[in-house]
């Protein structure tokens, strides 16, 4: 990030991806409408430590910054993909000099 936006003009679109991938048991069909409710707990899952906020909380991150959040089944395992909106930026300053961008324009919401 700190190269893309230090080394490329103004204008410029940079895209930033975060995936998460596993080969674990992954999601049975009926819960993955439900992966990013609030407390959603999956049967398979309901055994093993958590509250079911992990996703729920990718996903308001996600609206919060018009990121598209993707999950896919994998056989096995899951990938949840967050991609964060194609946009242009400017680029500023903050209050201790550093360089910041600015990001500017639509994104995509799911």
């Amino acid at each position: 990030m700190e190269n893309a936006l230090r080394h490329t003009p103004a204008g410029t679109i940079i895209n930033v991806r975060l995936t998460d991938e596993d080969d674990g048991p992954g999601v049975l069909p009926e819960d993955l409408p439900h992966l990013t409710d609030r407390f959603y707990r999956g049967e398979q899952s309901r055994t093993t430590p958590g509250n079911g906020l992990g996703l729920s909380l990718v996903h308001a991150v996600a609206d919060l910054h018009r990121a598209r959040l993707d999950i896919e089944p994998l056989n096995p395992g899951l990938r949840v993909n967050l991609a964060f909106a194609q946009s242009t930026a400017r680029r500023g300053r903050d209050a201790t000099g550093s360089s910041v961008a600015i990001p500017v324009g639509e994104g995509t919401r799911r």
